[in-house]
């Protein structure tokens, strides 16, 4: 299809299009309103050694933070971390039901670990950010047991829990961007496939005929002539006025 022909179904069709964003629109701020709000509260953790010494051994204490970093992630969301929260904050829910809602990430090549939890009350989901913190700080030492020696491993907070005051979704400004885009596509694909109608041959006794959209006909010769009656009249009164007054002029 030519870019001419897309032009022409959209200047014939426009209100198509039009009519198919606005639903489009529409779709997008219902499914807004009726998905479920989803609130994340967030922490971070730095894992440190207690390592001191040559360069060499400081080094070696870096690589060793970063190993421990990666359990640290699977520790978050073992029964060993998570029930505890459970009966602490006389959660009610299972085990498998709060694994869901937390998730532990580590930043590549750093001993950072990130902490969120999901949930549908901002409030709910920053005391179980807190707690599961708390928890990791307590359980260091499992990281890296040692007998009769202090743990080289401790756990630094860096950002505290907070209580989130906007959800992370629904997005409400990418579902209305969504629903605009596709109700204009859909508008789109509505308009040419109307075009299109217009255009599609018709059988009749066996022959083909292809009805082409209708073109505004031309004035016909009649109408022409009855339009230009008046304007000739008034051209013959005029000559007449004329006429009269050079009589009349001749006369005195």
């Amino acid at each position: 299809m030519r870019i001419e022909d897309l032009w022409g179904a959209l200047r014939r069709s426009w209100w198509i299009v039009l009519i198919g964003i606005a639903l489009g629109l529409a779709g997008g701020l219902v499914a807004t309103t009726i998905t479920s709000k989803v609130y994340v509260s967030e922490t971070q953790v730095f894992v440190s050694t207690r390592t001191t010494g040559t360069i060499a051994e400081l080094q070696q204490g870096e690589v060793f933070a970063e190993a421990r970093a990666q359990s640290l992630v699977i520790l978050t969301t073992s029964q060993s971390i998570l029930q505890p929260v459970i009966d602490e904050l006389d959660l009610k829910m299972t085990l498998g039901q709060l694994t869901g809602m937390v998730s532990a990430s580590s930043t590549p090549s750093t001993p950072v670990v990130t902490v969120k939890v999901s949930a549908g009350d901002p409030k709910l989901a920053s005391d179980i950010a807190a707690k599961i913190t708390a928890r990791l700080k307590d359980d260091s030492g499992t990281l890296d047991p040692t007998t009769g020696k202090t743990s080289p491993v401790s756990i630094v907070v860096l950002s505290e829990a907070t209580t989130p005051t906007d959800p992370s979704s629904p997005n409400r400004s990418m579902n209305l961007a969504l629903g605009g885009f596709v109700g204009f596509a859909v508008g789109l694909i509505a308009a040419l496939i109307r075009g299109q109608r217009k255009t599609l041959p018709v059988v009749e006794n066996g022959l083909v005929r292809v009805e082409a959209p209708k073109q505004p006909r031309p004035p016909s010769s009649a109408s022409s002539s009855a339009a230009a009656k008046p304007q000739a009249q008034a051209v013959k009164q005029q000559n007449l006025k004329q006429q009269k007054g050079n009589t009349a002029g001749n006369g005195k």
